[in-house]
C-alpha cells in the first residue's frame, strides 16, 4: 500500500511499500467465501494464515470497495467474515483488523 513518502529502488525510482494486499472470493455454490491479506513487503516469518483477515479489513486499509457489483447481502456476508477453515487455515491463525 502506498504511502506518501515510500523508499525508492533503481535508476527510475521506484516506490517499495511498506504492505501489500491480496483478496480472493470463491463463488462456487453452496456459498461464497472471501478472504483477504495484508501482508509486510519482505520476509514473513509466519504462516500466510496469520496475515488473513476479512475483506472489510483490506477495504478499510486501501479505501477501495472491491465487489460493488455483487447484491449487497451477499457482498456483506462475503466481506465481513473470514472463514478460515474453508482456506484451509485454523481459526486460530486467523487475525482480524476490525
Amino acid at each position: 500500500m502506498l504511502e506518501s513518502e515510500l523508499p525508492r529502488i533503481g535508476s527510475s525510482g521506484v516506490s517499495v511499500p511498506t504492505y501489500y494486499y491480496k483478496v480472493v472470493v470463491d463463488l462456487r455454490p453452496p456459498g461464497v467465501k472471501g478472504i483477504g491479506f495484508i501482508l509486510p513487503n519482505g520476509s514473513a516469518n509466519q504462516s500466510v494464515g496469520r496475515y488473513a483477515v476479512s475483506i472489510d479489513s483490506v477495504e478499510a486499509v486501501t479505501g477501495f470497495d472491491f465487489f460493488t457489483v455483487v447484491v449487497d447481502s451477499v457482498e456483506e456476508e462475503l466481506e465481513s467474515y473470514v472463514s478460515g477453515e474453508h482456506w484451509g487455515f485454523e481459526l486460530r491463525e486467523v487475525n482480524t483488523l476490525n
